[in-house]
């Protein structure tokens, strides 16, 4: 029972000691809904995208699909959304696959900063002409040499050229390179794990292609994706490589464009360290920093 004939300081301390406690209430729920939200932030960023600015993407390829809506062939294409830039590795085999792909991705040929294409091969090219249509001003990177016969204006890269101070576009050349193909281009991507090297069919010889990286980046390749040799290649070539990649410190792989014979030797070298490479998944890049 509160005494309201009480003066002063008494009467101050018998009305507020309800209102203490509310707040203490009030205290505690806020903290607890604090809390929830924080614990929301990673959901709510997955929902509205912010989530996904730093990633990469298979958008044409023969590897498993991360659900129906994605169009499986023997093409190669990959999406980069890093460091503020959006390109591509290759443009795929068929260009009906690779739109639809691209649509379903979510990816406008207007949004492109770039495109880089590895080789003069249809399997890795075939996409470009619709994407220079729909952006005609769209910067294309090729690696030197007499294979790309396009009358369009590309951008050649020699040694290697970097694009922003995380992305890096490198050429390698090999005289013994297979079916007529003597250089090629890769991409290096550095990443707070480490750098990450994507390659494609590896006309030119894969362990050249970690070596230069590796003296363009000063430490040893963290994570590759791609291809290390042609599909064709004996089994017993491609475990050679695969161990030598191991001596040379590379710690995850995520083989894709090759033969599905050759993801069990991967798997047998490097154990849990293998990532199955999935059609139209996501996965996240994660800036140095």
């Amino acid at each position: 029972m509160w005494h309201l004939e009480v003066i002063g300081t008494k009467t101050k301390v018998s009305i507020l000691t309800p209102h203490l406690g509310l707040l203490s209430v009030l205290k505690r729920r806020w903290t607890a809904s604090s809390f929830a939200l924080i614990l929301l932030i990673p959901f709510h960023l997955a929902i509205t995208g912010c989530a996904d600015k730093n990633y990469y993407q298979i958008i044409n390829g023969s590897v498993e699909a991360v659900n129906d809506n994605f169009i499986k062939d023997r093409g190669y294409s990959v999406y980069f959304s890093y460091d503020g830039k959006k390109f591509l590795l290759d443009t795929g085999d068929n260009v009906s696959s690779f739109v639809d792909n691209m649509k379903t991705a979510g990816i406008s040929s207007e949004e492109l900063d770039f495109v880089a294409l590895s080789h003069s091969h249809k399997d890795h090219t075939s996409g470009w002409p619709q994407l220079r249509k729909q952006q005609p001003q769209l910067p294309i990177y090729i690696p030197p040499g007499k294979v790309f016969s396009y009358s369009a204006e590309f951008n050649v890269v020699n040694d290697y050229l970097e694009m922003s101070p995380n992305i890096t576009l490198l050429h390698t050349h090999d005289e013994s390179g297979s079916i007529g193909i003597k250089d090629e281009l890769s991409l290096l991507i550095r990443t707070g794990s480490g750098p990450y090297l994507f390659t494609t069919n590896s006309h030119t010889d894969f362990i050249m292609k970690l070596e230069k990286a590796k003296g363009v980046l000063g430490e040893s390749i963290f994570f590759h994706s791609g291809h290390i040799a042609r599909r064709i290649s004996p089994d017993d070539q491609i475990l050679a490589t695969v161990k030598k990649m191991k001596e040379m410190y590379v710690k995850q792989v995520s083989p894709s464009h090759s033969h599905p014979n050759h993801d069990d030797i991967f798997q047998e070298v490097f154990g849990t360290d293998y990532v199955p490479a999935i059609l139209g998944k996501k996965v996240p890049l994660d800036l140095p920093k």
